[in-house]
């Protein structure tokens, strides 16, 4: 039996001064036999020792090699023992390194801070390598799996306190690379783990935690109103975090769009980013139910979309009925001096409704009148409410509703006038294909007379006084 011996470590982890090697050779029968070091090429430093008879008759050999401290130099040394009675040659080789003195590195990749940069252009990567022996390691940059021109200045080490290395490399990077997510690599290679390959891997999604969060996407459907006037927009709002990267596209019913618009990244105060985008809505397009995608695609999250329909093409729509309601408003002296027109529309379905008036046949601003909400279950009612002063106020107003029951709009027309009159008229006239019809509505005309009632009583107090 050969046994290849090395000496044991200090107390520190290290090795004596002089490394010293052994070659022990036992149990072998007939003597004798012959001990070499490296097949013979290593004669320096070299001692043999007797031949010794154990107790069993069987015969022991061994031999010594005496290296000077640092000699080795990461040479390979081997005993080769040739016993001539059985013509057969053992060789055992000894390790490279002894007591711990070689010891891969720690290696930490450094990324750029996660806060907003946008003054700088350039970014630096620093791969740092911890507590490893010997002082030489191999280290490689790779962006998106593809080896990079090698870093300037290259890999630098150094020997600290404890007889350890420490070192690293920088490698700058475009702040456009880093915000669209590229994964740089820091390969190192170290003779304490042979051709071993250590990867370290970094990103803006894997450095910074916020930039892996979901963005948050939120759909608004146009108004009615803005649809029949070819001023409608889906609006497709993106909140988040870094949007600086992403992108908003639009499909239509499945098909690619460009007919969108996308404002300008805006950085809100809580630390968030967002994005809005408008895609153009048609009046055909709402009537047959289109349905809108919103697509975003960010850097560390891929692809996220959002849905949304226009109508439901599949309900059975109803048609408002409408009507007016008017008051006449007198000071002390019984003078008109404003009129209140009431716009009701009830019993349609769906809740999606337009009202808008008109004076002598051109469109009111829509600051001159106010439109009630929407409600209802089954079917839905709505109003407007037009105040008329004395000045210019008198003319042909036209209430005109939109629904997507109808084909065309209907209208409503009243005719006003602030001269002496009675106090309280009520002229609903309907119109639409040429034919008028007159009708009422209880709800308007109560709430016109406790209005008036109000107006009479404050005016006989102030009689009074």
């Amino acid at each position: 039996s050969v046994f290849p011996l090395v000496p044991c470590c200090t107390q520190t982890g290290s090795a004596p001064p002089d490394t010293s090697l052994a070659c022990l050779v036992t149990g072998y029968l007939p003597s004798p036999v012959d001990i070499k070091w490296n097949s013979g090429k290593v004669t320096q430093g070299v001692k043999d020792f007797p031949e010794m008879t154990m107790s069993d008759g069987l015969h022991t050999r061994s031999s010594l090699l005496i290296l000077p401290d640092r000699s080795r130099q990461g040479d390979t040394y081997q005993c080769d023992v040739t016993h001539p009675g059985t013509a057969k040659t053992v060789s055992k080789t000894f390790p490279r390194e002894s007591c711990g003195s070689t010891r891969p590195p720690e290696v930490h990749l450094l990324a750029p801070t996660c806060e907003d940069s946008s003054t700088e252009s350039q970014l630096e990567l620093v791969c740092l390598l911890l507590s490893f022996k010997p002082g030489k390691a191999d280290v490689k940059w790779l962006v998106n799996g593809k080896e990079s021109s090698p870093p300037t200045p290259a890999f630098s080490s150094a020997m600290g306190t404890d007889g350890f290395y420490m070192g690293q490399s920088r490698m700058n990077v475009t702040k456009q690379s880093w915000e669209k997510g590229d994964v740089y690599t820091c390969q190192v290679t170290h003779p304490a783990v042979g051709t071993e390959l250590s990867m370290h891997n970094t990103s803006k999604c894997l450095a910074c935690l916020r930039s892996s969060l979901d963005p948050n996407i939120y759909l608004t459907k146009p108004s009615y109103e803005d649809v029949i006037k070819n001023s409608g927009h889906v609006t497709c709002l993106v909140l988040g975090y870094d949007l600086a990267a992403s992108r908003i596209a639009w499909k239509v019913d499945g098909q690619d769009s460009s007919a969108a618009k996308t404002q300008p990244l805006k950085k809100n105060s809580n630390g968030t980013t967002s994005l809005v985008s408008s895609h153009p809505v048609s009046l055909a397009q709402w009537g047959q139910g289109t349905k809108f995608t919103c697509k975003v695609t960010t850097p560390c999250c891929g692809e996220l979309t959002q849905d949304i329909t226009m109508s439901n093409t599949g309900i059975r729509k109803k048609e408002p009925s409408i009507t007016i309601s008017r008051a006449y408003h007198e000071d002390i002296s019984g003078n008109r001096v404003s009129s209140t027109l009431i716009c009701e529309a009830s019993g349609f379905y769906p809740e999606e409704i337009s009202i808008s008036w008109l004076k002598n046949n051109s469109p009111e601003l829509k600051s001159s009148y106010n439109n009630g909400p929407v409600s209802g279950s089954g079917t839905f009612s709505s109003y407007s409410i037009l105040k008329i002063d004395k000045i210019g106020g008198e003319g042909n107003y036209t209430c005109v509703v939109h629904h997507p029951a109808m084909e065309q709009p209907k209208s409503v027309v009243e005719k006003v006038t602030l001269a002496p009159h009675c106090l309280v008229e009520d002229h609903g006239v309907y119109v639409e294909g040429g034919e008028e019809e007159s009708d009422g509505l209880w709800t308007p005309v109560a709430f016109i007379a406790l209005f008036l009632l109000s107006l009479l009583y404050s005016a006989g107090v102030t009689l009074a006084k």
